[in-house]
C-alpha cells in the first residue's frame, strides 16, 4: 500500500535529517534490494523533480535507496510535456502520492537566466527561468521563484489535476542548500502570491500613509494569503 502525501513528506524530511546527522549515504542498494525491485517492480514513494547539477543527488539528499524515488532531472529544474508525462506515469501507474520540485541553491541554470545568457540550446532552458523569475535580481529569491513557477505549471495542467482529485496527488516545492545538506520545504502561501499584486500592494503603502493592512484590505487580498504578502513587501523594501 502506497504512503499517502502527508506520510511520503514526513518520510523525506526524516531522510533528509538522517543524511544531515550522519553526513554518509546510507541508502539501500544491496544486491537483494535489486533482486527484489527487479522481479517485483518499482514502488517509490515520491516524484522528485531536482536540476542535473552533479552536487544535488535525491536519492543522497534524501538517504533513500534502490526503487524509493522516482527522479526526473533537468537543468533549472524546468517543466515541459515530457516532465508532466513522466509525473503522470509515476502517478498513475505507480501510485505515488507526492511530488516535489528541488530546486537549489546556487544553480547554473538560474545565474544563467540572471546573467542573460542564451547560447545554444541553453536558451530553451533560461528562457523557462526568465519567465518565472521575471526582473529579480538575487540569485536565492530567484531559485525559490522559480521552483515556485514549476509547481504552478504542474498544477495547471488538466491531467495533472484530475490525477489530484483521483490518487491525491500533491506537489511541493523545496530548496536543497548546496552548503549545509538541508532540504528546506517551501510554504504553500509562497506559491499563492502574485507578483503584479506585491509590487501593486508595495506602490500603494508607499504612496499612503495606510498601513500594510489597511492597504491589502483595499485591494481585498484573502485573509489566509496575507501573511505570504507581507512577507514579500518586506523582502522587496
Amino acid at each position: 500500500m502506497s504512503l499517502s502525501a502527508e506520510e511520503t513528506l514526513e518520510r523525506l524530511k526524516k531522510g533528509n535529517e538522517e543524511y544531515l546527522r550522519k553526513r554518509a549515504y546510507t541508502g539501500d542498494v544491496s544486491a537483494e534490494i535489486c533482486e527484489t525491485t527487479d522481479s517485483e517492480g518499482q514502488n517509490p514513494y515520491a516524484v522528485i523533480i531536482g536540476c542535473s547539477d552533479s552536487r544535488a543527488i535525491p536519492e543522497v539528499i534524501f538517504n533513500a535507496g534502490v526503487g524509493e524515488l522516482f527522479v526526473i532531472r533537468v537543468a533549472g529544474n524546468v517543466i515541459d510535456d515530457h516532465q508532466l508525462g513522466s509525473i503522470e506515469y509515476a502517478a498513475d501507474h505507480l501510485h505515488t502520492k507526492l511530488v516535489v520540485v528541488l530546486g537549489h541553491t546556487n544553480c547554473g541554470a538560474v545565474a544563467a537566466a540572471l546573467k542573460h545568457s542564451r547560447d545554444g540550446h541553453i536558451k530553451y532552458i533560461v528562457d523557462d527561468i526568465r519567465d518565472a523569475v521575471g526582473n529579480e535580481k538575487a540569485a536565492d529569491k530567484a531559485c525559490r521563484l522559480n521552483v515556485i513557477h514549476s509547481v504552478k505549471m504542474i498544477e495547471r495542467d488538466l491531467d495533472i489535476q484530475k490525477l489530484e482529485s483521483k490518487e491525491g496527488l500533491r506537489i511541493v516545492g523545496a530548496v536543497y542548500d548546496l552548503k549545509t545538506g538541508k532540504v528546506g520545504f517551501l510554504d504553500h502561501n509562497e506559491w499563492m502570491v502574485d507578483r503584479v499584486l506585491v509590487d501593486a500592494l508595495k506602490n500603494l503603502s508607499e504612496s499612503t500613509d495606510w498601513d500594510i493592512e489597511t492597504c491589502m484590505d483595499n485591494m481585498k487580498i484573502p485573509k489566509e494569503q496575507r501573511e505570504a504578502y507581507k512577507a514579500e513587501v518586506a523582502r522587496n523594501i
